[in-house]
């Protein structure tokens, strides 16, 4: 009996891995950048290489933004906010200084599709009786899934 349950907890367990992601940071450091892009690993290799491109640009142009305005350091991060089998949330924050006090932030939240590394819009995620209250609340508490169409 401890056998078979632990084979089928084992399979279970395989199966779980397979569906969620990976994301391996790749790190840019040269004069005042200080990057950092996140590279996915999906199932679907089109698919990777379309979000982790996806990204890249996105940083890229706020960068290309920021260096207009000669700053002394310019930064990006991220940060896999949720993740479940058929698409991942991201947190991308952009960091630019240009002198005074503080620097100013912009953070942005991307959603990609892990089957076509198309990037989400509201909709994919919209219940269709969704009220303006909840999906406020949602947001405040980043806590939309219960509301998502797709299992």
């Amino acid at each position: 009996m401890f056998k078979k349950t632990a084979l089928i907890l084992s399979a279970c367990l395989v199966l779980t891995a397979t569906a969620f992601a990976e994301v391996t940071p790749k790190v840019v450091k040269k004069g005042n950048l200080d990057l950092t892009y996140p590279v996915f690993s999906f199932e679907n290799k089109a698919a990777e290489k379309k979000a982790t491109k996806y990204v890249q640009d996105y940083i890229d142009k706020e960068v290309k933004a920021y260096q207009r305005r000669n700053p002394i350091n310019i930064s990006a991060d991220y940060k896999v906010i949720k993740e479940r089998e058929w698409y991942i949330s991201l947190e991308v924050t952009t960091y630019e200084y240009t002198g005074g006090a503080h620097g100013m932030y912009y953070t942005a939240g991307l959603n990609f599709d892990k089957m076509t590394g198309e990037l989400m819009q509201y909709s994919d995620f919209n219940a269709p009786k969704l009220t303006k209250e909840e999906l406020y609340n949602g947001i405040k508490k980043r806590n939309l899934h219960g509301f998502l169409q797709r299992p």
